[in-house]
């Protein structure tokens, strides 16, 4: 058990660079987290191209676990097993290009150093979104005049996007560690009207070979989530979202065999002062039992290859959000 003391800093240099730091104090040591360095506008005046280099998450879906007030999104965080811990939003070392094209369409391209030990091989990444109605990507009005909207939250719109990850990892530690292979690729939407806010993503995954001591097979993974947002006052946002895990694991038995795993998490976000939120959960998720595991009596698949293995059941919590 120790003390942590995280220290965060973000600001601007100029009017096109600006920076973002985060560093982590603890008894282990001290720990670099994300930090980087944003470059806007290399490429004329209405961000078309922009370019974010250092140690950050690639930027591959318009929803976030650090902008969330909310749960954290599976698609984004949850790993395939304790072998192939990679997952969407980890930070990595890297340089990203992203831009805003006539105010409606975006695009985002990065190269990354990859999940596991230190190897030659990068990961890459893309992302494309449109935004049909309601306020441009870049915030300003046909006119070219900043918007006055007294009600925000009112935008009546529709954004689809695509996006691409393709990776190569090395899986395990020193003389061990074998090659993984995968990519995933996906699509979001997300729908505005009056005060509800309606928006999700599905994707599919393949690994070649994410588990250790079975060389060779192939998982093929499906996530996807749908949630609904509600701005019932500008202070409080009842939230539901539905999210499910397909994919496969390894049983006590050694054997590899498939699972889904489905959760509902609801309840809402409350604004008590500008830059102070309160959210208060309940989730309910359903785990999908080895058939194997479940007639020996076991609960848990083989130690070694667990499955990002959840515990939040009925239970409600709450989480206080500052910033300043």
């Amino acid at each position: 058990m120790g003390n942590m003391l995280t220290i965060l800093a973000g600001g601007t240099i100029g009017e096109d660079l600006s920076f973002w730091a985060q560093v982590d104090a603890s008894n282990a040591g001290i720990a670099v987290g994300r930090m980087f360095l944003r470059f806007s506008n290399l490429i004329g005046e209405k961000y078309a191209f922009n370019m974010r280099v250092g140690a950050f998450e690639p930027a591959v879906l318009t929803v976030s676990n650090r902008r969330t007030a909310f749960a954290d999104y599976w698609i984004l965080s949850r790993t395939l097993s304790t072998d192939m811990g990679w997952s969407l939003e980890r930070t990595q070392k890297g340089i990203e290009f992203n831009g805003i094209v006539e105010g409606r369409f975006s695009y985002t391209a990065g190269l990354v150093e990859g999940f596991g030990m230190t190897h030659a091989a990068k990961d890459m990444y893309g992302r494309v979104m449109v935004k049909l109605g309601g306020m441009r990507l870049d915030g300003v009005e046909e006119n070219r005049a900043v918007p006055v909207n007294p009600q925000p939250w009112r935008d009546n719109s529709v954004s689809v996007g695509a996006f691409a990850y393709k990776g190569n990892a090395l899986v395990g530690i020193d003389t061990n560690a074998v090659e993984n292979a995968f990519t995933m690729i996906g699509g979001e939407v997300n729908a505005w009207y009056d005060r509800f806010n309606l928006f999700g993503s599905v994707a599919s995954r393949k690994d070649n070979n994410p588990f250790l001591g079975f060389k060779d097979k192939a998982v093929s993974t499906t996530v996807g989530f749908g949630e609904l947002d509600v701005v019932a006052f500008p202070w409080l946002i009842p939230c539901v979202r539905y999210e499910t895990w397909s994919s496969s694991r390894i049983n006590s038995m050694n054997e590899i065999e498939t699972f889904t795993d489905q959760q509902v998490k609801i309840g809402g976000i409350f604004v008590l002062r500008p830059n102070v939120t309160c959210s208060i959960l309940s989730g309910w998720v359903q785990n999908e039992t080895s058939p194997m595991d479940m007639s020996m009596g076991m609960v848990m698949p083989a130690t070694g290859h667990v499955h990002g293995q959840l515990s939040e059941t009925g239970q409600v919590l709450m989480h206080l959000m500052v910033g300043f």
